[in-house]
């Protein structure tokens, strides 16, 4: 087994490459984040999430693996603590991800059955809602999915500041003790500029809304988010 190598960045030691270039990808977005905060013991089983994202939707857990990876740990966490993780598979892309979170099926004698919901979503900041969010999007249900190969144009749904982020994480050099500026990284995501990021936000945030109302309007939508697994 070919071991992943551990790599420095903003005071961290990351277990892998692959996890550095999301924390650059954080914090071009501005998204707080603590590596391994808080390990979890699952009635037996320990884990211990990638990430700890406090301010991002609400509080969220992130785990990162490569395209493929086995996510049965993370989704096991979030039926046991009933707490949402998102998970990151891949480097940071123009793409959808799935995230998790916990729900109640009323049975047919109005009882409540805890169950989990896998939905889709994608990362995004936005300063006009002051939120940061997942975009929701339920009728695109794939395990991970490239929106420019499903016929929808990329612009719609990612912003300067996004394709900013995405780029530092692939640039980032890690190489014979490279390593970015982490204050760096995030004063560049900063820079955009604050009135045409607005503009682009309310036109995306229109565009979004007519798309989903489009897809829900057809016969057969792509397939439906949430349910039981």
């Amino acid at each position: 087994m070919i071991k992943a190598i551990e790599t420095e960045y903003n005071g961290y030691r990351f277990r892998s490459r692959l996890e550095a270039r999301w924390a650059v990808f954080f914090d071009a977005l501005g998204i707080k984040y603590e590596y391994e905060a808080e390990g979890y013991d699952l009635g037996g089983v320990w884990y211990l999430p990638d990430f700890w994202l406090p301010t991002f939707a609400g509080g969220l857990h992130c785990e990162v693996k490569p395209i493929g990876g086995d996510f049965r740990k993370a989704v096991h966490f979030t039926y046991v603590t009933r707490l949402p993780i998102w998970l990151c598979d891949g480097s940071p892309d123009f793409a959808a991800y799935r995230w998790v979170e916990a729900g109640l099926w009323f049975g047919d004698e109005g009882e409540e059955i805890p169950i989990l919901r896998i939905e889709l979503g994608i990362p995004s900041v936005s300063k006009i809602r002051g939120e940061r969010h997942l975009y929701g999007l339920p009728y695109l249900y794939k395990s991970r999915i490239k929106l420019e190969h499903i016929l929808m144009d990329k612009d719609l749904f990612f912003d300067d500041r996004y394709a900013a982020a995405v780029r530092a994480s692939r640039q980032a050099r890690f190489e014979r003790g490279e390593t970015p500026d982490a204050a760096t990284v995030t004063a560049e995501g900063e820079a955009i500029d604050l009135a045409e990021w607005e503009q682009q936000e309310a036109q995306q945030a229109r565009a979004l809304a007519s798309f989903v109302t489009a897809l829900s309007k057809e016969e057969r939508p792509i397939a439906a988010g949430g349910g039981k697994t």
